[in-house]
């Protein structure tokens, strides 16, 4: 019969991280999201990444391949979002690889994406005018062929990723990996806000929307996985990324316009009203976006993390007494 002081002993397996759901043979994610909270900050943090790609790989409409393509990419950027929200823990050289990797998924789909949503703002702004706006013709069959091989390789690299991040161990210490994470990405959207402010063209304000969405994106993490408390952050950035998304479609679309070849469907003499509508929409979002901007990144990252109240580092256990010396266990004479 075990002793009393066997029994309440742990044993070691208890003491050690339970896996993570595997996603890479096929099945759903098993974890609930509730019991996430309950698990020490480290292997929540691994846990959120892996439900993440899953949630990327079975999130496909067969009906509808633009809502496909856009779910894809939508979970593409999450998983580099939550990727560097752990860079510090992980090893350069496999943070670099599984960036990459996921970076050409994404880039592979871009073009079938900005056709879909190009498409749709057309109709919109004719409809606006008075215009009949087009019917949305097919795409050539050649379009479509390399549209689906970029949809194939595009899950393929996810899945290496997940298997990939199977074994990847992080720190114990999750609460410092939160703050550096977090911290970098908000560092690097507000630097982006202040190019925007004295640039000229759309593109320093796509590199700001690109920063400002994989901060979202780990904000959202951070809330619903982690328990982190984000107050009105999480729904002003929202409204940011939203605004800023606008902003970036009405100027690709408007620098199609002003292409010699012009777009398909939008007569020549329709062509100089169109240009007007857009450029004032355009000004409209571009001074929407930068007031929004001035109220979320006008206070430095320290405070900004300071204010978002971070889990904190559990304070070390004391140290043991020294052993006695030799002359204090001799008794006095």
């Amino acid at each position: 019969m075990p002793s009393a002081s066997a029994a309440t002993k742990p044993c070691a397996a208890s003491s050690a991280p339970p896996p993570g759901p595997s996603i890479s043979n096929g099945s759903a994610p098993d974890a609930p999201m509730a019991r996430l909270i309950k698990v020490p900050l480290p292997v929540r943090l691994v846990r959120a990444i892996r439900l993440c790609l899953g949630r990327a790989l079975y999130q496909r409409t067969q009906d509808n391949l633009d809502e496909e393509i856009h779910q894809l990419r939508v979970g593409v950027k999450r998983t580099r979002a939550l990727l560097r929200l752990v860079r510090s823990g992980l090893p350069e050289a496999f943070f670099e690889m599984e960036n990459l990797r996921l970076r050409d998924a994404s880039r592979a789909l871009s073009s079938a994406r900005d056709r879909a949503v190009m498409g749709k703002l057309l109709r919109r702004e004719l409809a606006r005018l008075g215009h009949p706006p087009p019917e949305p013709a097919p795409p050539p069959r050649t379009t479509q062929s390399r549209t689906a091989a970029a949809v194939r390789r595009a899950y393929r690299q996810l899945e290496r990723s997940v298997a990939a991040l199977e074994d990847q161990p992080l720190p114990h210490d999750g609460a410092e990996l939160l703050a550096q994470g977090l911290g970098h990405s908000r560092r690097r959207a507000r630097r982006h806000f202040r190019a925007a402010l004295g640039a000229s063209g759309p593109d320093a304000f796509h590199e700001w929307r690109k920063w400002t969405k994989t901060l979202l994106f780990q904000l959202r993490l951070a809330r619903d996985h982690l328990g982190l408390k984000t107050g009105r952050q999480l729904k002003r950035l929202s409204r940011l990324e939203e605004t800023l998304g606008r902003y970036n479609d009405a100027t690709t679309l408007l620098d199609h316009l002003g292409r010699p070849s012009g777009i398909r469907g939008v007569p020549p003499d329709l062509r100089p009203a169109l240009t007007d509508a857009l450029e004032q929409r355009c000004e409209r979002l571009r001074a929407r976006v930068l007031l929004l901007g001035t109220k979320l990144f006008t206070r430095g990252t320290k405070a900004w993390l300071r204010k978002l109240r971070l889990p904190q580092k559990p304070p070390p256990p004391p140290e043991p007494p020294p052993p006695p010396t030799d002359t204090e266990t001799q008794s006095p004479e």
